[in-house]
């Protein structure tokens, strides 16, 4: 039960084989030093991720060990979650939802390093997650690149480096390129032809010719930065070109290179075949290093994210809000039209199911279901960097406008709106009260803004798509002309609209709408 081990205790071993170096088996070992089990599955899992964050950090399980003997677990732990906050990451692999894509084509070079791509299809691992998976052999990276970019495949099998060069433009016309997952670390080695098997030393392959999978590849990188630390340089003495991995052992039979930096199964397969030996392992140029990579585009990840759904009724401004900001982030979401005007909220089933609170929006979000919409602008905000402000003295500002908006403009906007236009017969007295309120706030807001491109500063914040939302309805709803009443809020919704994305409430949130009598 070795993955489940606590990876803040300086006794645990992390490591695969026996990483004490005694001359006995892991099993043997972890019988010896077993350690308990977390007894709920999400203590569990948190180990798991743990695990996976501490190997990362300390690739090497005996300097982990040493770290948490010397600072201990506790300050450890507060000095990694201030880099990377394990809740974050506990909380991303919780996640669950419905598949948006379930028929997926994902791309992949024939080398040991593609395995686990290769054998999850066999294995029934794809279909047990509902998922169905084409695996598609491919000649080359060059092609694998090609095709990816094409869309021709879901998901892609890739060189650590390529995401990078793919998102930079590099070889390719820029496309914002994500890796979900390293599949492996090292693996790699230095094959040269038995010709040369007296030539161990690098400073007298000068003139060599080398192959490497591809030119975005640790295995062009490991070679040039390997040749330069014995005084060759990589651009002048020695030559290097790219070479489908598959073909490699063929080219150095035909003597068309004198060696390869590869995978595996090509350099056992040159010692095999009596035609090459491994000069080096890649691991001892940097043990632990990335190899392939699991890849897909950004454009893939974000339209399928296991998407949220967003309980709405057209005229409501807080779900505007919601809309608006995940439209903003470039985040897909399914509408879920709720009968308000019928009074679905108000019913025991409703709530029971949806809200307790009896109101809208709600945002699904996987397992979760969300409610407040100013709690979960900031939530967003913090997810995906965005719109939540540079610094400290921002993060306050927007908290401030934010409670300022919620118990004055959106509360009596909302109320006054309501009231005005979906309303029979309204009270004219109470309309008369609320219209009082709402000219000093939005005479408090027009003051603020006419020195400001924005609500915070000159960069837009969740604090200004709150505040504009019930502003965005059409004039007979709010019975504002804000060009002639507050012409500083007319011009900050100017440059909110001219924000890209954005859409006019009515046309973000469609649906059947409440009888309007304005």
């Amino acid at each position: 039960m070795s993955l489940f081990k606590d990876p803040f205790d300086p006794k645990a071993l992390l490591a695969e084989g026996c990483a004490c170096g005694g001359n006995h088996a892991q099993a043997d070992h972890e019988r010896l030093t077993a350690v308990a089990v977390p007894a709920g599955e999400e203590e569990r899992w948190n180990r798991v991720v743990d695990a996976a964050v501490l190997r990362a950090v300390f690739p090497v399980d005996a300097q982990r060990r040493l770290f948490l003997k010397t600072v201990g677990a506790s300050t450890a732990l507060a000095a990694i979650s201030s880099v990377l906050p394990l809740g974050i990451a506990r909380e991303a692999f919780a996640q669950d939802g419905a598949l948006e894509k379930k028929d997926l084509k994902v791309g992949f070079i024939p080398i040991t390093c593609a395995t686990p791509i290769i054998m999850a299809h066999p294995m029934g691992f794809y279909s047990k997650h509902g998922l169905n998976v084409e695996v598609v052999k491919t000649a080359g990276w060059a092609v694998i690149r090609d095709k990816s970019l094409a869309k021709e495949y879901d998901a892609a099998h890739m060189l650590s480096p390529m995401p990078i060069a793919i998102s930079l433009g590099v070889g390719s016309n820029p496309v914002p390129w994500t890796m979900p997952a390293i599949e492996n670390i090292n693996g790699q080695a230095i094959t040269l032809a038995m010709k040369h098997k007296d030539k161990r030393d690098p400073k007298d392959w000068k003139g060599f010719r080398f192959a490497v999978p591809f030119d975005y590849s640790m295995h062009n990188y490991l070679l040039r930065y390997y040749v330069a630390e014995h005084g060759l340089d990589p651009d002048k003495d020695i030559s290097i070109r790219s070479v489908p991995p598959p073909e490699m052992v063929a080219n150095l039979r035909a003597d068309n290179i004198d060696g390869y930096l590869g995978p595996d199964p090509f350099n056992q397969r040159a010692v095999f075949d009596g035609i090459g030996f491994i000069h080096l392992l890649t691991k001892e140029l940097w043990d632990g290093h990335p190899c392939c990579a699991f890849t897909v585009s950004k454009e893939f990840a974000t339209q399928n994210p296991n998407s949220y759904r967003l309980h709405y009724f057209p005229e409501s401004g807080n779900s505007y809000k919601l809309a608006l900001m995940l439209t903003f982030c470039g985040q897909a979401f399914e509408q879920v039209w709720t009968d308000f005007g019928g009074g679905v909220t108000r019913t025991p089933e409703w709530r029971a199911r949806v809200n307790p609170m009896g109101e809208i929006p709600v945002l699904e979000d996987g397992p979760e279901r969300l409610t407040q919409t100013a709690p979960i602008l900031l939530r967003l905000a913090d997810r995906y960097g965005r719109f939540g402000g540079r610094n400290e003295e921002e993060k306050f500002e927007i908290l401030r406008w934010l409670f300022w908006d919620n118990h004055k403009l959106t509360g009596y906007m909302a109320t006054y709106r309501y009231n005005r236009a979906f309303t029979a017969a309204p009270d004219d007295a109470v309309l008369a009260f609320l219209r009082r309120r709402l000219d000093d706030f939005l005479g408090i807001l027009d003051s603020h803004l006419q020195d400001r491109r924005f609500v915070i500063g000159d960069q837009p914040t969740i604090a200004d798509i709150s505040l504009m939302a019930y502003l965005s309805f059409p004039e007979k709803e709010t019975g504002y002309d804000f060009a002639a009443s507050h012409p500083s809020v007319r011009g900050w919704l100017f440059r909110m609209a001219s924000l890209p994305g954005w859409q006019a409430p009515y046309d973000l949130l469609p649906g059947k709408r409440l009888t309007c009598y304005v």
